[in-house]
């Protein structure tokens, strides 16, 4: 039987054998050390800005692009991760991005949770699904499977929850976007102060500077199938607070707050 151009090729065959050993039979992605710190979050969530901004601070390298930070930083459910671990790590971390749910071996490293509005973050990941895979369905279909926990990563209630539930201690550091993108030097301070490494003032403005907006979205459209549209951890309209406002309907709101709302008090976001 002839598979035209929808064949699958080697490296989706190995990524479908992953997910399944992974996601359906619940191996652990991978064996998680003292040495290894997760940068946990739901999609759209700020964490490969931050990853940008870590890059810069312990690798001092004076550009990125998106294969050379999954290198660097990989993606837990990368079928390259083994290769990437095994690779030489100039940092005291190997920093490791997952939107997956939280389990309890994560606990076996450090973690870094981030969190963004809920409401912003599926917007944004609508228009990101929109944008770099040519998801065909509107915000209203996308924001009903979203809260059905119809696709990969559940819903953004349930990912944090799982994160929440596994009741890390010491062992978390919680950082909410929207304070991270108003004082990015306060948030690396408190990363640092977490895996109890001193603070290196030049490596500090250093990475900050390498990691402005501007700087992040021109490595975004490093992607393949990016187009000039999506920036780094926000929408169109770049990595704004509250957008939900304009995007949102009262009836949307009011279903999601129904569902998430608990979270989203604890958090310190606004119901209405």
């Amino acid at each position: 039987m002839k598979l035209g151009r929808h064949h699958l090729n080697q490296r989706t065959l190995r990524k479908m054998r992953r997910d399944l050993r992974h996601r359906i039979v619940g191996l652990p992605w991978m064996n998680v050390s003292k040495e290894h710190c997760i940068l946990a979050s739901w999609p759209r969530s700020g964490n490969t800005w931050l990853r940008h901004i870590l890059f810069f601070y312990f690798y001092q390298s004076d550009q990125v692009d998106m294969t050379k930070l999954d290198q660097y930083m990989p993606l837990i459910d990368s079928v390259d991760l083994k290769t990437h671990l095994a690779a030489p790590n100039p940092a005291p971390y190997r920093f490791i991005k997952s939107h997956e749910l939280g389990v309890p071996y994560f606990l076996n490293g450090r973690i870094i949770l981030i969190v963004r509005d809920g409401r912003d973050a599926t917007y944004s990941w609508h228009h990101y699904m929109q944008s770099v895979h040519g998801l065909k369905s509107d915000f209203p279909t996308f924001l009903g499977a979203c809260l059905r926990d119809r696709y990969r990563y559940k819903s953004w209630h349930t990912n944090l929850a799982s994160w929440l539930d596994l009741e890390a201690g010491d062992a978390m550091l919680i950082l909410r976007y929207e304070d991270t993108l108003t004082e990015p030097d306060k948030a690396l301070r408190r990363i640092l102060a977490f895996l109890k490494l001193p603070v290196d003032e030049e490596r500090l403005q250093y990475a900050l500077e390498k990691s402005s907006r501007d700087a992040v979205s021109k490595s975004f459209q490093t992607m393949k199938n990016t187009n000039n549209v999506v920036g780094f951890s926000g929408t169109a309209g770049g990595p704004t607070k509250e957008r939900w406002r304009s995007t949102f309907t009262k009836a949307q709101n009011d279903t999601f707050v129904a569902q998430a709302g608990a979270l989203l008090s604890q958090f310190g976001y606004p119901l209405e």
